[in-house]
C-alpha cells in the first residue's frame, strides 16, 4: 500500500474514533487538525510528481475535518472559534459578521482575538465602528507580541486615527513589527532608512536589509523597489543582475514592476538589452527570460538558492558573440591578397561573402578551399595560352557587381581617338608626312 494513503487513513481512523466516543472536545479538534495537514500535504503531490490518491478518500478525510471542526466549535473550543471566525472575516461574508464577533469573543485575552476583534471594530465588521476601541485592541495583542497588531499600532498612531497623531513615537512600533515578522513594517522600515525620514538616520545598508527582508516574505512593492535602486544606483551599487533578479520575483508575485519602475525612471528597453538573450525569445514580448530567483524565502512560492545565480553570465557571453563579427573583416584582407596576384582570385571573394550568409564563420577557417587556392597559382602555365584566359574572361563578364571588366576595357580604350579630339587637330599634320607623325601617337598611347 503506498505509504501516503496508509498513513492518511490511519490519521481518518483516529478521527472517527474521536468522532464516536471521544469526550474531550480539544482531543477531537486535534485529530482533526492532524488529519488537516496531512490533506494539505496530499494537494502538494502533484507538485513534485507524485500520483494522486483516491478521489473518494480525501472527500471523505474533508468531510470528516468539517465535521469535527463544527464540533469543536459548539464545544467554544478557543482555537476552534477563532478560525471559524478568521474564515468569515477572510471571505468578507457581511452575513456572518456578526457570528464572527460571536466565536472570536469566546476565545477570550488570547493575542490573536484581540487583534481580530480590533480589526472589526475599525472597520464595522459585525459590529459599530470604533477606532478608539480598535486601537486598544490591537494594542493589547501587541503587547501580546502579534506582530500584525504591533503594525496596525503603528499605523493608526501616525495618522491620528483612535488618538492624537504622533508619528515619530509610532515608529518604534513599526520597528518592533518588522523585528517580529510582518512584512509590510519591514518595507516602511526599509523606505525610512532610504530615505532618513521618520527620525531615522539614513542608511543604504539597512534600508536594503530590510527592503530585502520584506522581498522575501512576499512584499511584491519591495522586490520592485529594491529593482529599482540596483537598476539606478541609487542605494545601492549599480547591479543589471540583482536589478533583473528583483524585479523577476516582484512578477513572480505579481506585482506591476514594470509601470513602477518606468515611473522611477528605469530605461527598461536599456535592462533588458544587457540581460536577455539574443532574439528571438519563445518566452514572448514583454517577458523576462527565466532568471535564478532568491534562496528560500518564506512564504513566497518558486524560490531557488541564490547560488544559482552564475546562470545570468551566459546572456553576457552572448554579447561578446557580435564581437566576433570582425573576424569577417579579416576576410576582405584575404581579397587584397589575390587581387595583387591574379583577377581570378577575386571570384573566390565572392564565396566568401557567401559563407557569412549561411553563419558559419568557422567554415571559413577550416575551409580547405583556401590552401588548395595555390593549385590555381600553377594556372601561369595556362597563361601562354592567353586564348584560354580570355575565356575565363567571359566568365568574369557576369560579375556586374564588381567593375573588373573596366580594368580590361583598355582594349577597347583604343578607341578614345573619339575622346582625344586631338586627333582633328592633327588633321593639318596630313599636310606633313601624316603618316611617320601617326606612327608617334601609337607609342603616346602605350
Amino acid at each position: 500500500m503506498d505509504p501516503r494513503q496508509a498513513d492518511l487513513e490511519t490519521k481518518l481512523d483516529a478521527l472517527e474514533k474521536a468522532l464516536a466516543t471521544s469526550k474531550s472536545a480539544q482531543a477531537l479538534f486535534d485529530a482533526a487538525e492532524a488529519t488537516s495537514l496531512a490533506l494539505e500535504f496530499r494537494e502538494t503531490d502533484a507538485m513534485i510528481g507524485l500520483g494522486a490518491l483516491s478521489p473518494e478518500l480525501i472527500e471523505r478525510a474533508h468531510a470528516l475535518v468539517e465535521q469535527a471542526r463544527a464540533r469543536a466549535v459548539e464545544a467554544g473550543v478557543p482555537e476552534a472559534c477563532l478560525q471559524a471566525a478568521e474564515a468569515i472575516w477572510l471571505a468578507r461574508d457581511a452575513k456572518r459578521a456578526k457570528r464572527a464577533v460571536e466565536l472570536t469573543g469566546r476565545a477570550g485575552a488570547e493575542p490573536r482575538a484581540q487583534h481580530l476583534l480590533g480589526l472589526f471594530a475599525f472597520h464595522g465588521f459585525g459590529r459599530k465602528k470604533d477606532l478608539v476601541e480598535s486601537l486598544a485592541r490591537h494594542r493589547q495583542a501587541a503587547e501580546g507580541g502579534h506582530a500584525d497588531a504591533m503594525f496596525e499600532v503603528y499605523a493608526m498612531m501616525s495618522q491620528g486615527l483612535g488618538c492624537s497623531a504622533d508619528p515619530l513615537g509610532a515608529v518604534p512600533w513599526c520597528a518592533r513589527a518588522a523585528n517580529a515578522g510582518n512584512v509590510r513594517a519591514m518595507a516602511n522600515l526599509g523606505g525610512f532608512y532610504a530615505t532618513g525620514g521618520s527620525g531615522l538616520a539614513h542608511d543604504e545598508t539597512k534600508s536594503r536589509f530590510w527592503y530585502d527582508a520584506a522581498a522575501r516574505g512576499g512584499h511584491g512593492r519591495a522586490a520592485a523597489t529594491l529593482g529599482v535602486m540596483y537598476a539606478l544606483g541609487t542605494g545601492a551599487p549599480r547591479s543589471v543582475a540583482d536589478a533583473t533578479r528583483y524585479f523577476a520575483l516582484a512578477d513572480e508575485m505579481g506585482f506591476d514592476w514594470r509601470s513602477f519602475a518606468e515611473s522611477a525612471g528605469v530605461d527598461l528597453g536599456d535592462l533588458l538589452r544587457v540581460t536577455l538573450a539574443p532574439p528571438p525569445r519563445a518566452s514572448g514580448a514583454g517577458k523576462l527570460p527565466p532568471i535564478p530567483k532568491l534562496p528560500g524565502a518564506p512564504r513566497v512560492p518558486n524560490l531557488g538558492n541564490a547560488t544559482a545565480m552564475p546562470a545570468l553570465a551566459p546572456a553576457k557571453k552572448q554579447a561578446p558573440a557580435k564581437k566576433k563579427a570582425p573576424a569577417k573583416k579579416q576576410a576582405p584582407a584575404k581579397k587584397k591578397a589575390p587581387a595583387k596576384k591574379q583577377a581570378p582570385a577575386k571570384k573566390q571573394a565572392p564565396v566568401k561573402k557567401k559563407a557569412p550568409a549561411k553563419k558559419q564563420a568557422p567554415a571559413k577557417k577550416k575551409a580547405p578551399a583556401k590552401k588548395k587556392a595555390p593549385a590555381k597559382k600553377q594556372a601561369p602555365a595556362k597563361k601562354q595560352a592567353p586564348v584560354k584566359k580570355q575565356a575565363p574572361a567571359k566568365k568574369k563578364a557576369p560579375v556586374k557587381k564588381k567593375a573588373p571588366a573596366k580594368k580590361k576595357a583598355p582594349a577597347k580604350k583604343k578607341a578614345p581617338v573619339k575622346k582625344k579630339a586631338p586627333a582633328k587637330k592633327q588633321a593639318p599634320a596630313k599636310k606633313q608626312a601624316p603618316a611617320k607623325k601617326q606612327a608617334p601617337a601609337k607609342k603616346r598611347r602605350s
